[in-house]
């Protein structure tokens, strides 16, 4: 089976092996990238991508937007983004 990138309403969305073999990796491995997901989606002023083995978060905040990056599979940078999201200078 070819692996198959298909446009969404929300975005792009794999199918096939690697689709398979990334969401493996990112259960067993990766679990601060999920909960990060879920930090930027309660929030309105936040935007969360991941692209090219990086996530980067942009925080519109007043009065610059603020950028934070790191590696995907970084859980203690994630955590430490999550934990400022929360409950550190960038919360709500």
């Amino acid at each position: 089976m070819k692996t198959k990138i298909t446009k969404t309403k929300w975005g792009l969305a794999l199918s096939g092996p690697r689709k398979l073999k990334f969401w493996r990796m990112i259960h067993m491995n990766h679990k601060q990238i999920g909960n990060l997901a879920i930090a930027c989606a309660l929030r309105n002023d936040v935007l969360c991508t991941i692209f090219n083995g990086d996530v980067s978060i942009m925080l519109d905040g007043d009065p610059k937007k603020i950028f934070i990056s790191a590696k995907w599979d970084d859980d203690e940078k994630i955590s430490e983004i999550i934990k400022e999201l929360n409950y550190g200078k960038y919360r709500i």
